[in-house]
């Protein structure tokens, strides 16, 4: 069994809802293959919000070298922002291989990534008295939105170019093809109003998380998996595994070899 997606789109003026009706009904003519057919809506929520200590000195610090290593390594396997470097290297032995790159890599805006991290990722001076037991490393930083905009435009680079959605640590490979171009995009959320402090092991954990699923992203892009025995003791299942899993939390039984799936509606 395989899935084939396709897209229809209607005239204004149709009637959407009885048209998918019928082909709902309808097979795949010289196939016994029938349509499941799904209509498109618009994403309610398209821009979700993440916590507002994102702006914090040290998950931007983590943001930032994330941000470089992804970015670079997503640029190369596009080969954007690459020139082929020219030169003779006929005189280096053939006992060594040559280390010397065949390409030069120049995003711009990782050149303005620099110069954001001399000038604002240093660890800020106090401008207020500690309180009684509190210490340097108890404070967040939290650094305001203007001095981010270099960051913000690595995000939304990030989003339209290589289709990840950075702070939701994931990647849409296929998003092109799809209805909703740009779909769901995470943001930093507007900075807190209430009393509640967020504390530093609440960033390092944010950091740790979000940093797991932005290297997963990389070891995909890169071929790396897990290995077979490792990914069966998180749950990795054969084919057939997952089908005879599939049937049984589908089907009920409702006779000798009579079943009813609740899914579709439809005896067997």
């Amino acid at each position: 069994m395989y899935y084939r997606r396709a897209w229809v789109t209607f005239a204004h003026n149709t009637d959407i809802k009885d048209a998918c009706s019928k082909l709902m009904s309808s097979k795949v003519e010289k196939y016994d293959h029938e349509l499941n057919v799904v209509i498109n809506r618009e994403l309610s929520k398209r821009v979700r919000l993440v916590p507002s200590f994102t702006r914090s000195l040290y998950a931007v610090q983590e943001d930032v070298k994330q941000l470089e290593v992804l970015i670079t390594e997503l640029d190369k396997a596009a080969g954007l922002w690459t020139t082929p470097l020219s030169g003779n290297h006929d005189d280096e032995s053939e006992d060594k291989p040559s280390e010397v790159e065949s390409e030069r890599y120049d995003n711009p805006i990782l050149e303005e990534l620099k110069v954001f991290k001399e000038e604002t990722l240093k660890a800020p001076v106090l401008d207020h008295e500690l309180d009684q037991g509190e210490t340097d490393e108890d404070e967040i930083h939290i650094i305001h939105d203007r001095k981010l905009k270099v960051l913000d435009k690595l995000i939304i680079y990030l989003r339209i170019v290589h289709m990840v959605d950075y702070y939701n640590g994931t990647e849409f490979p296929s998003e092109d093809e799809m209805p909703n171009k740009i779909g769901v995009f995470h943001i930093r959320g507007p900075l807190e109003t209430s009393n509640s402090k967020t504390s530093l092991p609440d960033v390092h954990d944010w950091n740790k998380q979000l940093g797991r699923k932005i290297q997963g992203v990389i070891n995909v892009m890169r071929g790396i998996t897990i290995p077979e025995v490792e990914a069966q003791l998180i749950g990795l299942k054969t084919q057939e595994e997952a089908v005879e899993e599939f049937i049984k939390l589908n089907t009920e039984e409702q006779g000798p070899g009579k079943f009813h799936c609740p899914l579709s509606g439809k005896k067997i």
